[in-house]
């Protein structure tokens, strides 16, 4: 069973967030970025991409293994930290906090934590 931070916003409804590592954010980066509305972290992440591209396209080893370690860590920063982006970005766009919730997907988690609350 996974754990979810179910939220609520008077107009918006709910939205749960998989509290742990983002394996979503793990394999898409920028583009996991993008489609959860984090244009910010999603335009620099892909000016890493690019980055890395352009050091990996000068061909010697060192360079390609640079390019390498930074993609990779691209990846574990994404995987890390994607989860806890998204509750921030709920709570700027005013979501409030219902439950920490116990469940197999985030859909389950929001109807229990309607359940729960009593909530519609």
């Amino acid at each position: 069973m996974k754990t979810f931070t179910v939220y609520h916003h008077p107009l918006k409804g709910f939205e749960a967030v998989r509290e742990g590592f983002s394996w979503p954010g793990f394999f898409l980066t920028w583009i996991w970025a993008f489609f959860k509305g984090l244009p910010g972290i999603g335009w620099r992440l892909l000016l890493v991409w690019l980055a890395a591209l352009l050091v990996a396209s000068l061909r010697d080893p060192v360079s390609i293994t640079m390019a390498a370690l930074g993609i990779l860590c691209v990846f574990v920063l994404v995987g890390l930290r994607g989860n806890q982006w998204m509750r921030g970005l709920l709570g700027k766009q005013g979501y409030s906090i219902v439950d920490a919730v116990h469940a197999e997907s985030a859909e389950a988690a929001i109807s229990k934590a309607r359940r729960d609350e009593g909530l519609k």
